[in-house]
């Protein structure tokens, strides 16, 4: 299947990836974008987009934040952490999908 026909459509992330090198470099930002959506959802407590999108939603409705606990230093005299709430930015989150054709030129 020749998925360069593919290149022109609109709502491509990125043009169609024909070169090994940067299908890898393509693959390794879908793995990040995918944990990185992982920690998002877990932090809604919901368990796929469309539930996520959904919480989203209804916080934005209710013009709610979400915050989340971050360390943002020490404190040596105390001994202890020093914590800090941050505002945690929240958007609507589009699926995405990865098509690989002859997953043997990668290997």
């Amino acid at each position: 299947l020749e998925l360069s026909v593919y290149d022109e459509i609109p709502h491509l992330l990125t043009p169609v990836v024909t070169d090994p090198n940067k299908a890898v470099a393509a693959l390794k930002w879908v793995v990040r974008e995918m944990e990185s959506r992982y920690r998002s959802m877990s932090l809604l407590g919901v368990r796929n987009i469309e539930g996520y999108n959904g919480r989203v939603a209804e916080l934005a409705e209710r013009g709610e934040q979400v915050t989340r606990r971050v360390q943002v230093g020490y404190d040596k005299a105390k001994q202890e952490p020093i914590f800090e709430e941050q505002i945690v930015d929240l958007e609507h989150l589009p699926y995405i999908v990865v098509v690989v054709d002859e997953m043997a030129d990668l290997m």
